[in-house]
């Protein structure tokens, strides 16, 4: 055990979340328990009941199940009873807390996104997902002030990972402060599935990639995964945080 103050943060779209969050549970969180609990971990579930639909990418053209926003809450509230040794907090959007018009307005130079971010469909997804990291950091702020703590990790884990088994290391990675550590997908790539960020690096993670959106006028910029990529500044390591699969239905 230790006494590290950590949140977790599962943001994006429900999808398969209610299929997936005690896996989560049981395989990460459970495994980095420490002392006085309900003081040092809490979760943020900033959640989205409806969904863009398919990419429009060859491979990619899943179609997801939409999750009532009623039935969402009531699952959120049976888990502070099920799991009543953590600080549970919540944002559940019945859609985009902001309009697409609105978001594109805050891109400086729409001619700099190209290849998987050309056209305003492709970039409008990447945009929103930015926008609500963003957003998780304003609540996360707010969490911090109205508890009087500051959190020494912010562990993000997307919503609709399957953890098939524990993930032992973990315990290892949040006593590094040096380096953000961005898990390793089944693809054995960078990837933003999950990631846990020391506190120095927190306005990197939050803050840095709707800044950059707002500020570039020049550099090329062709995935979404390259916006954040260039936000955290190569202060990151790539490790193997568990097994999973991203739960399609």
């Amino acid at each position: 055990m230790d006494n590290f103050k950590r949140i977790y943060f599962l943001c994006g779209n429900t999808r398969t979340f209610l299929d997936c969050f005690d896996s989560t549970y049981k395989n990460i969180i459970d495994k980095l328990f420490c002392d006085n609990t309900k003081i040092n971990t809490h979760v943020l579930f900033y959640l989205k009941c409806d969904d863009p639909g398919p990419k429009g990418q060859k491979g990619w053209d899943f179609t997801y199940p939409l999750i009532d926003e009623t039935i969402l809450k009531n699952y959120i509230s049976n888990l502070t009873k099920k799991y009543n040794n953590i600080s549970f907090h919540s944002e559940i959007l019945p859609t985009n807390k902001i309009n697409d018009s609105q978001l594109l307005s805050q891109v400086k130079n729409r001619k700099v996104y190209t290849g998987f971010l050309g056209g305003d469909k492709k970039l409008l997804r990447a945009l929103h997902c930015h926008y609500n990291i963003e957003d998780c950091g304003k609540i996360i702020n707010q969490i911090e002030s109205d508890n009087k703590v500051n959190f020494d990790f912010y562990i993000y884990i997307r919503p609709d990972l399957f953890f098939s088994e524990p993930c032992h290391n973990i315990s290892e990675y949040v006593t590094n402060t040096d380096k953000i550590i961005l898990g390793k997908g089944p693809n054995e790539y960078n990837n933003d599935h999950i990631a846990i960020i020391p506190h120095k690096y927190k306005d990197d993670f939050f803050f840095e990639r709707m800044n950059l959106i707002r500020t570039n006028d020049k550099e090329k910029l062709q995935t979404s995964e390259q916006i954040y990529w260039n936000t955290i500044q190569g202060n990151y390591n790539v490790k193997p945080i568990g097994k999973y699969h991203i739960k399609r239905k």
